[in-house]
Formats: C-alpha cells, structure tokens, sequence
C-alpha cells in the first residue's frame, strides 16, 4: 500500500509554480524532471501548471502577475497619499482689537463704627481678710526660768515661745511619769495656755532632748 502512495508524488518531467512568499522562486515557473513535486530551494509542494512547455503562456502568465503586482502598488501609494495629505482646517483669527471699558476709580469712604465702645465695668478691690491680731511678744518670769514668746493678758500665751531655765523644776505629765529641767536647759517651741506650759521640747547641757506634753496641772 505504500509504494503506489510514494509513486503518486513523483512525477517527471512536471512544471509547476512555486508559492512560497519567502522563496526566491516565489511565482516563478520551475520544472521538476525527477522526484517529489516539490520547489528544489524551498522544498514545498508546487503548483501545477497545465501546458507550461508553451513559452508564450509563460510570458502572458509573466505579464498578467507583474501588472497585477504593479496595480496593487499604486494602489497601496494613493491610498497612503490621501490619507496622509489631510491637514485639519485652522479658524481664521479675528485681528480686531477689542477695546477694554475703561473703569472711573471710585472714592473710597472709611467705614464707620457705629458701635459705641462699652466700658467695662470696674470691679471693686475687695478687701482682705484680717488676721486675728498676734499675741505679743514680750517676756516673763516663771517658776523655774524666764520665758520669752507671745503674751496675752500679762501670761505666756500661744505657740512658738522658749524657756530659759534658771532653777531645777519638775513637770507632772499626769500619765505617771514626770520630767525635770534644771539650771542651763532650755525648753523651745512651746505652747501656752493662760500662763500654762502645755507642750515643748526640753533641750538639755548634755545635748539629750525630750519631747513633752502635761495635763490639766504641773507641780514640782
């Protein structure tokens, strides 16, 4: 079955025409004398050619194709010449000059403030509250030394006071204990009441310091 198929494509002595685009015998007539109906450059299938041992029909073929091609190029050039030589039309330009309205200057009027400034209102200096009058400071004699701090009513009187201790003397501090100065201690930051030593802090020659607080009464 394969044999008479190879045979089939073989034909001697056969003109045809070759049609490959890229082929150097692109249109051209070639004859084939042996083996496939093929282009010998190309190797693609030819096309067959009824009487194409007539030199004459191979020139009328010749000169049919060329005016063919020919046609189709200027075709192609005026096609492209009318397309490209289309310029858009330009709006002529109106050269008249138009004359700008010429503006009067206006009289500027500063505007006026037809609000009345309001005074504020002034406000009174209020007054301080006074502060309870001091205690005077002044001195005194005591028991068991001179004291020198706030007075009122002639007695030791308020906070901030000192006892300079002049004579041994013991302080009842009514919880059991008692607490005794002698001649060189000092007793500072003390609080009076009516002549009553209620608080101070008893600084001792020795540099010791004791901190102390009586009751109701206080008694050698």
């Amino acid at each position: 079955m394969a044999e008479p198929s190879r045979r089939s494509s073989r034909a001697a002595g056969k003109t045809g025409m070759c049609v490959n685009r890229d082929c150097k015998n692109y249109q051209q007539k070639v004859t084939v004398d042996h083996g496939d109906f093929v282009c010998p450059e190309c190797g693609k299938t030819l096309v067959p050619i009824k009487g194409g041992d007539n030199p004459q029909k191979k020139m009328w073929v010749s000169a049919i194709i060329g005016v063919v091609v020919i046609a189709a190029a200027v075709a192609v050039y005026l096609i492209s010449q009318a397309g490209g030589s289309s310029e858009p039309e330009v709006a002529p330009v109106d050269t008249a000059v138009v004359e700008e309205p010429v503006v009067e200057p206006v009289d500027t009027v500063a505007p006026v403030d037809t609000v009345a400034a309001v005074e504020e209102p002034k406000e009174e200096p209020k007054e301080e509250p006074k502060a309870d009058p001091k205690p005077a400071s002044a001195g005194g004699t005591l028991p068991y030394g001179k004291y020198t701090g706030p007075m009122s009513g002639g007695k030791p009187h308020g906070v901030g006071g000192s006892v300079a201790v002049n004579s041994s003397y013991t302080f009842d501090l009514n919880d059991g204990t008692t607490a005794s100065v002698a001649a060189g201690d000092k007793i500072e930051n003390t609080k009076f009441q009516n002549g009553r030593l209620v608080q101070g802090e008893i600084q001792r020659t020795n540099g010791d310091r004791k901190w102390i607080t009586l009751g109701a009464s206080n008694g050698r």
